[in-house]
């Protein structure tokens, strides 16, 4: 499988107050970061693909969060927001020659790893694929090489749920209902409620 995963954890989490992917999600004090590194490497494994990280904000100690072996690259211009990591995965994967790259965030902490193979064992045309929850296009998602141009135009801080939005009114993206990518941790309380729910469970 020539697909490029990409983690994207370059934020500065202001909302948070505090360096929100370095925090405990579980009893084993395993960080936000490791986690869902751990689920990713596990994909990438499995089915042939790469997986890289792009750091940021904190990226000292988040890097040090990381298994010695994980591949990284930082984002020097993540205060201009999402759209400069997506930049940045998009050129690794043209260097990489893949095409396809698998877009993920470091904090939807609620996404297994199951969920994310079944997003790249979709099959068929058209080969981009997005999760959605509440009739919302989310990412995780996998953009094709046709799509590079369009990702790195993007600017600011709104993502690419634009594109999904127009490649969905095309006919060209597949979509896998997955209301886990509903959660994603940007405050404290939100923490604080995912830890309560896990105790729970």
């Amino acid at each position: 499988m020539n697909t490029l995963i990409a983690l994207l954890a370059a934020g500065q989490s202001r909302r948070f107050n505090g360096v929100k992917l370095a925090q405990a999600i579980d009893d084993h004090g395993t960080s936000l970061l490791a986690d869902s590194f751990r689920k990713l490497k596990l994909v990438a494994d499995t089915r042939g693909a790469e997986l890289v990280v792009i750091l940021g904000g904190h990226q000292a100690l988040l890097s040090s969060l990381l298994p010695d072996d994980a591949k990284y690259i930082i984002n020097h211009e993540f205060d201009s927001g999402l759209s400069s990591s997506i930049a940045q995965a998009v050129d690794y994967a043209e260097k990489a020659d893949r095409d396809s790259l698998f877009i993920a965030l470091a904090d939807q902490v609620a996404i297994t790893a199951e969920e994310y193979l079944n997003l790249l064992d979709v099959k068929g045309e058209p080969s981009r694929v997005c999760a959605t929850f509440e009739k919302q296009l989310s990412v995780p998602a996998i953009f094709c090489r046709d799509d590079f141009d369009k990702l790195t135009s993007l600017t600011g801080d709104s993502g690419a749920k634009s594109i999904l939005a127009a490649l969905n009114l095309e006919g060209k993206l597949h979509t896998v209902e997955m209301s886990s990518a509903a959660l994603d941790i940007d405050t404290r309380s939100e923490l604080e409620q995912w830890l309560v729910t896990q105790a729970e469970t």
